[in-house]
């Protein structure tokens, strides 16, 4: 029978009095079984570690558990927008129309000192639309009688309306079409209340749907609803900010 020589971790014969590679005792030296103590000295001595393996299975476990998750998550998304009437493929092509957008943007500089500033009623043109802010109010409370919403004590509503139409001949895709904030006489950026907007959406009944695209030669009108505190609003101007093919900048105050 074979045994494991404590000292140098070498198997010799039982038969002989000491380990002949190390010379320690055959009498201090164990008998190679089964046991876990045995199994441990031989993986160490050729460099496995069991714990080693053990955390290895389970990152790998934990890596497709992961990539299950993130496939059905996948599967579950998609299958919600194609219930929407929204395709992958229409997804695709406006992140790839707004980072192209975004892109041009950026070669440019930061400044206005390339755009015009146009006045309500004005008819803004550019290469795929055709822009007009048809009406700006302030109001203190939005909304019909039973949907509505105030503005907080000290504030007041900014409400803007609208009037898109695409001139283009494609379709234009919802991420793509343009967007709007309000900026102040110190370039600060506000952007719209969504809830306030929906409500007054409601009220002078807007034709825009969120969720479509703005097919060629249709025209739509939204709105848009900037809650500001009311000492801020009388002591400065603003601008509206139009984000489409071209940034366009319309005087509101």
């Amino acid at each position: 029978m074979l045994i494991i020589c404590s000292k140098c971790g070498k198997e010799y014969s039982n038969q002989a009095k000491s380990c002949p590679h190390c010379g320690t005792i055959t009498s201090q030296n164990r008998y190679i079984s089964n046991n876990n103590n045995y199994q441990d000295k031989m993986h160490a001595n050729n460099g496995i570690n069991k714990s080693t393996g053990g955390s290895s299975c389970g990152a790998i476990l934990a890596i497709v558990l992961l990539l299950g998750l993130f496939f059905i998550g996948y599967k579950l998304f998609f299958g919600a927008l194609g219930e929407l009437g929204i395709e992958k493929d229409d997804i695709k092509s406006s992140l790839e129309d707004a980072w192209n957008h975004d892109s041009k943007k950026s070669e440019t500089k930061s400044s206005y000192e390339y755009t015009k500033t146009y006045n309500i009623g004005d008819k803004i043109t550019t290469n795929k639309f055709e822009i007009t802010v048809t009406d700006v109010t302030e109001r203190s409370k939005v909304g019909t009688q039973i949907f509505n919403e105030s503005a907080s004590d000290g504030n007041t509503f900014l409400c803007i309306r609208i009037k898109i139409k695409n001139i283009s001949s494609e379709p234009i895709k919802t991420f793509s079409q343009p967007t709007f904030d309000l900026i102040d006489s110190k370039n600060v950026t506000y952007s719209s209340d969504i809830s306030a907007s929906a409500y007054y959406a409601t009220e002078v009944n807007t034709t825009a749907n969120a969720l479509s695209d703005l097919n060629p030669d249709v025209s739509v009108t939204d709105a848009y609803v900037f809650e500001l505190g009311k000492s801020h609003y009388f002591q400065n101007t603003f601008n509206l900010k139009i984000n489409a093919d071209k940034t366009i900048l319309v005087k509101i105050k």
